[in-house]
């Protein structure tokens, strides 16, 4: 994994992306020396051509004006966490969801939310957030769980992974049952695929050590067997039934409604209904957008299905 964040810096379109005002001001970098002496550069050539005041309390006006829909590159990964070096990283990743909860353009947000999701997955840097995330027990990391979780569905496949690093495994399984409603295309399972390829990864290690206890975790099983369900016959298919074959003790699967998939939380209760609710009528926003972009294209019927999500 980080194999792939280096190959990805050294490609000269991952700058190119408009996340930048081209007329801002070089950042005034010199006050910030000394306090990140391992990732200064870094930060400095992500920030260099965007005004930005150091000690700043609030995100600069790059949460505020998104890229240019008409560019390829991004430059999103580099700048996003640059910036959650230097502000608070809740603070940056709660800002550009409720930017994108407003953004209209359905097909842009899913990028967008496809982005962020790889930042907080893969990043480094936002390993305190992560573990923030994980565990949900303050009322500061639930609300956050909520306002990214309203972005995140946006795309499907990255609202299921939100679900896994937040062990909302009962959950991750109610959304992968929707899956059967929502239209499967192509690039639908290309996200599955990288996803398998995630659970791998050492980010999710807590994730796989939990199916050795299939009894407390029943449903992080059945969310990874509807992945498997979804997956053609592929490499991803492959090595996620590896993986489950791995599991001890197939009895262990038996599940009960009345056993919980995580620890009991302290405090106000998460709607996950409602959440639910939420999901459905994003994705339903996003198949009527398709189907009209289709229709306005002249595509033929039989070929919309193969429209991005």
């Amino acid at each position: 994994m980080g194999r792939a964040r280096g190959e990805a810096q050294e490609d000269p379109e991952w700058d190119s992306w408009g996340l930048l005002n081209e007329a801002s001001e070089p950042l005034a970098f010199a006050s910030l020396a000394g306090q990140f002496p391992t990732r200064e550069a870094k930060a400095e050539e992500a920030l260099q051509t965007h005004a930005y005041t150091p000690g700043a309390k609030e995100p600069p006006a790059l949460c505020l004006s998104w890229p240019s829909r008409g560019r390829g590159g991004c430059r999103a990964p580099s700048l996003c966490t640059a910036l959650c070096l230097l502000l608070n990283a809740e603070n940056i990743f709660h800002s550009m969801a409720d930017i994108l909860l407003r953004e209209e353009d359905l097909r842009f947000a899913s990028t967008m939310v496809h982005t962020l999701n790889t930042i907080l997955l893969t990043s480094s840097e936002l390993f305190q957030l992560r573990n923030q995330l994980k565990d949900l027990k303050s009322p500061e990391s639930r609300n956050l769980f909520c306002c990214l979780y309203r972005s995140w569905c946006h795309n499907p496949v990255t609202t299921v992974s939100l679900c896994f690093l937040t062990q909302n495994y009962k959950h991750a399984y109610d959304l992968i049952q929707k899956f059967g409603d929502l239209e499967v295309t192509v690039d639908f399972l290309i996200e599955v695929d990288k996803l398998v390829q995630l659970i791998e990864c050492p980010i999710f290690t807590y994730l796989r050590l939990q199916l050795l206890d299939v009894k407390s975790n029943p449903y992080l099983l059945k969310a990874l067997y509807g992945l498997l369900m979804l997956l053609p016959q592929s490499n991803a298919f492959q090595l996620l039934s590896h993986r489950l074959q791995c599991v001890p003790n197939p009895e262990l699967m038996q599940t009960s409604c009345a056993r919980a998939s995580r620890k009991t939380l302290v405090g106000p209760a998460i709607d996950y209904a409602e959440l639910l609710q939420h999901f459905e009528r994003v994705q339903g926003k996003h198949l009527q957008s398709r189907h009209q972009r289709a229709v306005r294209a002249g595509e033929p019927p039989e070929r919309r299905g193969a429209a991005a999500f």
